[in-house]
Formats: structure tokens, C-alpha cells, sequence
């Protein structure tokens, strides 16, 4: 649960979260796929979906930083 608080947090509210007392923290999300399914249909819809959820998260917050693709 504490690799994604603001996902989970945005997507069900129901769920208590804890500020931890560091000042930044910092989180790298990242998927891997083999090479030949990097474009398939489920593969974009799961980095699809964790992308929305993240710039979701991310909207009304000044301390969280969504890095476009590349």
C-alpha cells in the first residue's frame, strides 16, 4: 500500500493513508514488457489505465510529478 498512496487514495477514498514525517519522498513507476507485446492491446491498456490514475492523482497536488513518456 505504500508504493502508490495517491493512486490508491484517488481510486478508493475508503482507504486511510498516514503523511509520512520526510520531507520529499521519491517514486519511480515503470512497466517492462517483452518486446514483441510492448504494443499489444493489453500492455497499452494497463499503462494506459496506470497513467490516468497517476495524472488523476496528481491534479490537485503541488508535491506530486507526472514525467511525460518519452
Amino acid at each position: 500500500m505504500a508504493l502508490l498512496p495517491a493512486l490508491l487514495t484517488a481510486a478508493l477514498p475508503q482507504v486511510a493513508t498516514h503523511h509520512l514525517t520526510e520531507e520529499r519522498l521519491q517514486r519511480t513507476i515503470f512497466s517492462a514488457a517483452r518486446a514483441s507485446s510492448v504494443e499489444g492491446p493489453a500492455v497499452v491498456a494497463v499503462r494506459d489505465a496506470l497513467r490516468h490514475a497517476a495524472l488523476a492523482a496528481a491534479a490537485d497536488r503541488d508535491d506530486v510529478e507526472v514525467i511525460p513518456r518519452s
